[in-house]
């Protein structure tokens, strides 16, 4: 299952607090990142472009592929605090 940075590529995705979507610039094809400040402040856009956010989730994909994700907080927090 492609992930929503991904699905970005090509259609809007995202609810909540982070979006994705294709947009079209002068400079090529972009992938926007609306990112909503839940607290009321006015929040963020990036725009990325397609081709690195493209390169970058199939080097990432190389190495776990989608959906084989996983990270365990708890014993992350463990390993954190025995320090």
């Amino acid at each position: 299952m492609p992930s929503a940075p991904a699905e970005g590529l090509h259609r809007p995705v995202g609810e909540g607090d982070v979006t994705f979507r294709p947009q079209g610039t002068p400079e090529g094809e972009s992938v926007r990142v609306s990112l909503r400040d839940s607290s009321g402040g006015p929040g963020a856009v990036l725009l990325l472009d397609a081709r690195a956010v493209s390169g970058f989730l199939d080097e990432t994909y190389a190495v776990t592929a989608p959906g084989a994700e996983s990270f365990d907080a708890d014993a992350f927090f463990e390993k954190l605090l025995a320090r």
